[in-house]
């Protein structure tokens, strides 16, 4: 076939538009990752965040968790105390954060900033594939969000309960007796 000389390409929209709905669901989900990742007792290293990460984050879906090796390049750039590339207002935090418990390190502060981030990014990625308006649209629905967690938690959830009850078949079952 001869060529045209021109080359047609398709490009995707470079931004996204959110709902408010959506923005507002976002914010909310932010806040609660945050004050998971920080309280009841504030983390004083990166290891303790760590520590936090894979212990009482479960209820998060584990595909929106940032991998070994996305955690191991925000250690880096949060010991170095970069936080350039950020976008959450890290001195926010660490302000509202040091003047609530008055012990608080700037590193762990940029790791959990980054952190959180990444798991946001992590969610309105997995929005943008799912939800054929965002493709079509460039709008996010709050509904995209909703059903990625339910989605992602239930796909945890289901082999936890098949494990749940093959473990069971094991105990007696006449405990009342």
């Amino acid at each position: 076939l001869p060529s045209s000389g021109a080359a047609t390409t398709t490009s995707l929209p470079s931004s996204r538009r959110l709902e408010d709905e959506a923005r507002s669901f976002l914010a909310q989900r932010l806040v609660s990752l945050l004050s998971s990742m920080i309280l009841p007792n504030i983390p004083q290293t990166i290891s303790d965040v760590d520590a936090r990460l894979c212990g009482t984050l479960v209820e998060l879906p584990g595909r929106l968790l940032p991998s070994e090796t996305e955690l191991e390049s925000l250690r880096v750039m949060a010991e170095k105390n970069r936080k350039k590339g950020l976008h959450l207002p890290v001195d926010k935090i660490f302000s509202a954060v040091r003047e609530f418990s008055g012990r608080f390190n700037y590193s762990v502060c940029i790791y959990i900033a980054a952190v959180a981030e990444k798991i946001i990014m992590k969610w309105l990625d997995l929005a943008i594939r799912f939800e054929e308006k965002a493709q079509i649209e460039n709008v996010i629905r709050a509904s995209a969000f909703q059903n990625i967690f339910f989605i992602c938690r239930d796909r945890i959830k289901a082999p936890k309960e098949n494990a749940m009850r093959r473990i069971s078949q094991f105990f007696p079952q006449d405990y009342d007796r």
